[in-house]
């Protein structure tokens, strides 16, 4: 900025370095550099008497630390300004020891050190702001402890605010020990040029709050979790030897492992493994010379310590048969590399065998000290043995805790921790006392570590707490891409005037954010996330609750104009008069045409969208379909729907204004007509100052009329292998047309007696069109082919397009084979559909839904699971309390109790309880039917679907499953995410996981064996002396 003036001042900017001084006989003349100021404020005064004064540095220090293995590197920008007077020098005071000093700046001309001295000499004296880099290195004192020191100015101070980031560039785990006055911020609270001074991930990021901060750290090199790499805490083997000689072995181990890739045993000679399972997945076996390998899972970290698996052998050979003054050998596996703390051995004999003795490392007992079996499903003793086991109350409550323990652990790997963590709240709230119990508790632990909720004063518990936070930050970098993706899509939606999509855009970036906070993510991240667009968002919500009022408001006037209008205006007539007179007069005072008002009280048939179904897809499911293209990094910011929306309808602010005038109009004109008169009015021309509103009113007669006309003409469309399917959406908008004919001519045909006969020609009209219309159904009734146009829903047609979509709506039962010689096609736009049973109806019903609501479907599978009275069934009969409109008892159930009412029903029938499921992608708004079930997805949202079944509407979220009691069987329904038809199909599972364990029968006499710590390598095998 240039200063030019005759007289003598003294100018400055304040925030630029830099003063110009003028003087009596020359004036003030100068520059100052004012950079990248948007807001300039200029201060100036008379010249004061010159007086020699130093001006004091204030520093405000942005640092940036990289702990390195015996040394402290610092980066800082110092941003100085020199006040109350003029420096040509500063001292800076660094940390004992510092080295590879570098220091540069603007108005930097040389450096000087002096033990800890800094002396910077400025190119010549200064006053004002100005910006130096500074960098050393200085030793990282001895120990886990130490302190990232502060710098110090010497005749100066040192100013709060600054930025403090700490990056690790070592091993080990670092842990605040005292952060007094710094204060934790986020990477988006830091300016660019200061996050610039770092390469790595910030450990740390704060802002000083004193002017004295140094943050002191412990740095925790050992590691903090006790070192189990591969041990089986137990295991329970069962073998069954029958008379000849054959056995059949099951093993279940229960396992922690953090080290091995695989489980190493020797087997039996001769022996054939049917099948084994780790972590209740089946895994392939291979061999290693005399080894079987067996691949492992790797166990969670908790704060608890490793979470076990279940691993389960099966496998069989053939012995010699038992013969007495013999010897039998239960030949038994042995794992290489792992011990296993505690081992039970149940051996069954046929009832004859009676051995004499046994030669075992393992000791005969009577009873197991370690009683029942703590991770597999068993049965309570002292159950109701009146009932099967499978339906004991004890069973079942055990078996749900463990579903809930399962479902938990699975979403916990899968990193879905909001999940997990209600089902493992699920599986300790019913405390079985089983090992699981721990399990959970555990994994519920680590979930309230990522959200910073655990604190301790130990330091070895703090280094697992910060271990297990990090180890929960895996996908955090694509939440956070998701998260700025959405919130970009949102903003720019809004702009364009969809707010309704922006919103819900904004709404899941919250959602994703506390996501993010769940893993670890700071809050003070999330805030300054927020702060993007908190203003629009506040904004855009209070638009639309306000259009939500408003609409509101209006349907009630609506239904009052319609009474107003409706038959009894016959005897009313002067009502009908008078509230039109009032629309008339108030369109003037309120800048509103008369056309605007007639539609906001009977509606607009001439509008393109008059008769569209209202969409029964949710705007929240729409931005659930965006955030997916955003993850697959297609799809544009801004759709074109929003674009159109913003020039049809205006933005939401703008529709609110519009609906504001409208409604206050529509009261003015009801209230009106609320005074009866008696005394008939009849039509009469109307006065001059109405002439603008009669034209207006005419020339919507005048629409409508040709409106008929085009509908008229499309009941004539030329065959094109067959007639045309469209008598149903021409009954239906000519029966619109008519109510809006009857409304307008009962008002304004009261107050013009010309306007009162185009109506009254108008509704000749539609009388003639209904006549046609009778005729044109006939033909279609009695034609061989029926065309469906589905245009719409193709867009651009090409041959592969109409090929996918006759494929869709054969496989998904909107159009049904029937008899020989049936044939389907689609060609040019038109589905050509044999005119048997109810295909046409179906398909055209299907073609209607689809285009209201934008092509969107929605998975839903469905299974037949045999099993009576269920209300009866302990635990899990509770839950059907509701019954539909039908009579029928259904519950709406989570992970754990489904996965519980189907093991209980394949215990009751020999694991043949259920039929398999059946999959279809059923169009929104449309009937539909799986495993014998009709339904009909009444509305989608993200997150749930209603479901409309046996006359009753259910709500039924996409993570549970609606089981409805049908007497001696279940119809079991799932529905998934509502998508695109064109996308991957995705299917919802239905079928329940593989069962943790496999049962055999123990028939005859058994033979029981145990040993606590069983060395690897070593041998359990059991000689029998018979």
């Amino acid at each position: 900025m240039n200063i030019d003036s005759e007289y003598a001042f003294e100018v400055n900017i304040p925030g630029v370095l830099g003063v110009v001084t003028g003087s009596p006989e020359q004036g003030t003349h100068g520059a100052l550099t004012i950079g990248s100021l948007r807001d300039v404020t200029v201060a100036w005064h008379k010249p004061l008497p010159t007086v020699s004064r130093t001006g004091t540095a204030s520093v405000t220090p942005s640092i940036a630390w990289t702990i390195r293995e015996n040394i402290l590197s610092a980066d800082a920008i110092l941003e100085t300004n020199i006040e109350g007077g003029r420096a040509d020098s500063m001292t800076i005071l660094l940390p004992e020891g510092a080295d590879n000093i570098q220091l540069r700046g603007i108005h930097v001309r040389d450096l000087r050190i002096r033990d800890r001295e800094l002396v910077v000499f400025f190119k010549g004296s200064i006053a004002g702001r100005t910006s130096m880099r500074l960098s050393f290195d200085t030793p990282r004192s001895a120990g886990n402890v130490f302190t990232c020191p502060a710098l110090e100015i010497s005749g100066g101070r040192i100013d709060t605010g600054g930025s403090i980031i700490i990056v690790k560039d070592l091993p080990g785990i670092l842990l605040e020990q005292n952060v007094t006055g710094l204060e934790p911020v986020s990477d988006l609270d830091v300016p660019p040029q200061v996050l610039g001074l770092v390469s790595g991930k910030p450990a740390y990021i704060y802002r000083s709050t004193a002017r004295q901060s140094g943050p002191v750290f412990d740095l925790v090199t050992t590691t903090p979790f006790p070192l189990v790499e591969t041990i089986a805490d137990r295991a329970d083997i069962l073998t069954v030897i029958r008379p000849g000689g054959e056995e059949i072995t099951r093993i279940r181990y229960k396992i922690r492992n953090n080290a091995q890739q695989f489980l190493r045993m020797i087997m039996p000679e001769g022996s054939e493994i049917l099948f084994a399972r780790v972590d209740n997945v089946t895994r392939k076996i291979s061999t290693d010379g005399r080894q079987t390998l067996i691949p492992l899972a790797k166990s969670v970290q908790t704060l608890g310590g490793l979470i076990p698996f279940p691993v389960e052998i099966v496998y069989c050979r053939q012995d010699n048969d038992l013969s007495r003054h013999s010897s039998k050998l239960v030949d038994l596996p042995e794992l290489e590399d792992i011990p296993t703390a505690a081992i039970n051995v149940t051996v069954m004999c046929p009832e004859d065998t009676a051995p004499n003795g046994y030669n075992s490392s393992l000791r005969k007992v009577d009873v197991f000290a370690m009683q029942g079996d703590l991770w597999w499903i068993a049965a309570v003793p002292g159950a109701d043995t009146n009932l099967p086991s499978s339906l004991q109350p004890d069973y079942i409550t055990r078996n749900l805790a463990y579903n809930y323990y399962q479902a938990g652990y699975e979403a916990y790997q899968g990193n879905r921790l909001e999940e997990a963590e209600t089902y493992l709240a699920g599986a300790t709230q019913l405390g079985t006392g089983a090992d699981w119990d721990k399990s959970a508790g555990d994994l519920l632990d680590n979930i309230r570590a990522g959200r910073g909720e655990l604190t301790t004063d130990d330091r070895l518990q703090r280094a697992r707490i910060s271990k297990i936070r990090d180890e929960l930050t895996t996908e955090n970098p694509r939440l956070e891409a998701e998260q700025e993706a959405l919130i970009q899509g949102g903003l720019a939606n809004i702009d364009e005037g969809d707010e309704e999509l922006g919103l819900e855009l904004l709404d899941e970036a919250l959602r994703v954010g506390a996501k993010l906070t769940q893993r670890s993510d700071s809050v003070q991240r999330q805030k300054a996330i927020n702060r993007k667009y908190e203003e629009q968002l506040r904004k855009v919500e209070e638009d639309r609750n306000r259009n939500k009022d408003l609409n509101e408001q209006l349907q009630q006037l609506q239904a009052q104009a319609a009474q107003v209008a409706g038959p009894q205006a016959a005897r009313e007539p002067q009502r009908a008069r008078d509230f039109a007179e009032t629309l008339a007069k108030e369109a003037q005072s309120e800048s509103l045409s008369v056309a605007e008002l007639q539609d906001a009280a009977f509606g607009n048939v001439l509008a393109a969208d008059s008769y569209e179904q209202p969409q029964q897809v949710s705007a929240r499911a729409q931005a659930r379909s965006y955030q997916r293209d955003a993850h697959a990094k297609s799809g544009p910011k801004v759709s074109s729907a929003s674009r159109t929306a913003r020039e049809t309808k205006g933005s939401l602010s703008e529709q609110n204004w519009k609906l504001e005038q409208k409604v206050k109009v529509l009261k003015k004109a009801v209230a009106a007509s609320g005074s009866i008169d008696s005394r008939l009015s009849p039509p009469t021309e109307m006065p001059d100052d109405h002439g603008a509103a009669i034209k207006s009113i005419r020339d919507k007669v005048v629409g409508a009329d040709r409106k008929v006309d085009e509908l008229l003409a499309t009941l004539n469309q030329p065959e094109q292998g067959g007639v045309l399917m469209n008598d149903m959406t021409v009954e239906r908008e000519l029966r619109e047309i008519e109510k809006w004919t009857d409304a307008n001519r009962t008002t304004w045909g009261a107050l013009d007696r010309s306007t009162d006969a185009e109506f009254g020609g108008l509704k000749e009209k539609i009388q003639g069109a209904k006549d046609d219309l009778a005729e044109a159904r006939y033909r279609r009734m009695n034609a061989t082919n029926i065309l469906i146009d589905v245009s719409g829903i193709l867009g651009q047609a090409s041959q592969g397009k109409q090929e996918s979509l006759k494929r869709f709506l054969l496989s998904n039962g909107y159009v049904v084979p029937a008899g020989d010689g049936f044939e389907f096609t689609i060609s040019e736009g038109m589905a050509i559909v044999p005119n048997s049973g109810d295909n046409p109806a179906s398909l055209n019903a299907a073609v209607e839904n689809w285009l209201a609501n934008k092509g969107q479907v929605v998975p839903v599978a469905g299974k037949t699971v045999r099993l009576s009275s269920v209300t009866n069934m302990a635990v899990i009969g509770e839950n059907f309390s509701n019954a539909t409109a039908g009579g029928r008892n259904y519950a709406v159930l989570d992970e754990a109790q489904y996965r519980t009412l189907v093991q209980s029903a394949d215990a009751l029938r020999n694991n043949s309880s259920a039929s398999p499921s059946e999959q279809r992608q059923v169009i929104v708004g449309t009937t539909n039917s799986v495993a014998t079930e009709d339904f009909q997805i009444a509305r989608s949202d993200a997150d749930y679907n209603d479901i409309q079944i046996d006359g009753t509407r259910i709500s039924l979220p996409n993570d549970k499953y609606l089981a409805i009691d049908n007497g001696d069987s279940l119809s079991v329904l799932k529905a998934g995410e509502v998508r695109d038809w064109q996308d991957d199909a995705t299917e919802v599972q239905l079928e329940t996981p593989e069962s943790c364990s496999v049962d055999l029968p123990e028939t005859g006499i058994a033979l029981r064996f145990e040993k606590m710590l069983l060395s690897a390598g070593e041998s359990a095998d059991i000689e029998m002396l018979l």
